[in-house]
């Protein structure tokens, strides 16, 4: 018996004498009812097999979260076992998402800066390459088959040493500024030992390591002021935390509003990103 279908309600068929019959279907709602719900749950099923299927099975063989420092040589590679669930011995791998730069040659992922410039307040330069990248990683079998996992670049700010003068920088118009992106930054106050231009700053007679860090810190006290370098020396300026919810201008100054004709030195702090 050959059945054809002419309309979604109407059955019609050849009967033993040859004749076309038409039956009418009338639909059974417990049915349409029970259909759409298996459907919902085929859905759902499905849905979280590809979830389960685009993330590695040994969490521990993939970090999550590659971390680069800008302006830094830089290598990562992909662990084989990422791709668990991908059978054969020859794989290709496929990246998108990578900031200039950035390479992927078999399983890594490399940088190599062709130059490093080193940041000053005489000779601003903003990074912007620095930041969040996420990344899309697809690997494929000989049979065509493929896997992709889904991580996060973060490429961190270099530490920089921002030397403020205290004949220069001394109030915010004169602030020496920089750029940075969104992230939690450490401020370290350093001396000439330590790589920077300055051991503290005089107004006229006493030494302080006293700063403003605008926006979110404000004036950073010093911790006393001392008629010798040699007795400032053995008061150290605790750290202090920056965080920049989104990307910021950021001064760095210093302030003196009697006479900075007077002034002597100035101060270096170690600016570096921790997150």
């Amino acid at each position: 018996m050959k059945e054809r279908f002419h309309h979604p309600e109407t059955l019609s068929h050849w009967d033993s004498t040859g004749k076309i019959s038409s039956s009418t279907i009338v639909p059974d709602r417990r049915n349409i009812v029970k259909g759409i719900f298996l459907l919902l749950i085929s859905g759902l099923l499905s849905l979280a097999f590809l979830v389960a299927n685009s993330i590695p099975a040994q969490a521990s063989s993939l970090n999550p979260d590659i971390i680069a420092i800008s302006g830094q040589d830089f290598r990562f590679t992909i662990a084989r076992d990422a791709f668990g669930h991908l059978e054969g011995d020859r794989l290709s791998y496929r990246v998108s998402g990578l900031p200039p730069g950035f390479t992927l040659r078999d399983r890594t992922i490399a940088w190599h800066p062709d130059r490093i410039l080193k940041w000053s307040c005489e000779t601003p330069f903003d990074s912007t390459i620095a930041g969040y990248y996420p990344l899309t990683l697809v690997a494929t079998n000989e049979r065509e088959e493929t896997e992709m996992i889904e991580l996060n670049l973060q490429i961190l700010m270099a530490p920089f040493i921002v030397d403020l003068d205290a004949t220069r920088h001394f109030r915010s118009t004169y602030a020496c500024r920089r750029n940075l992106p969104a992230g939690t930054y450490k401020i370290h106050v350093i001396n000439k030992q330590e790589g920077g231009r300055f051991d503290a700053w005089s107004r006229k007679t006493t030494w302080e390591q006293s700063y403003y860090v605008h926006p979110q810190i404000g004036r950073v006290k010093p911790v006393g002021r001392y008629p010798t370098l040699q007795e400032l020396f053995k008061h150290p300026m605790p750290d202090r935390i920056l965080e920049l919810p989104i990307p910021a201008d950021v001064s760095f100054y210093l302030v003196d509003k009697v006479n900075p004709d007077n002034n002597q030195g100035g101060l270096s702090l170690r600016v570096t990103q921790v997150d």
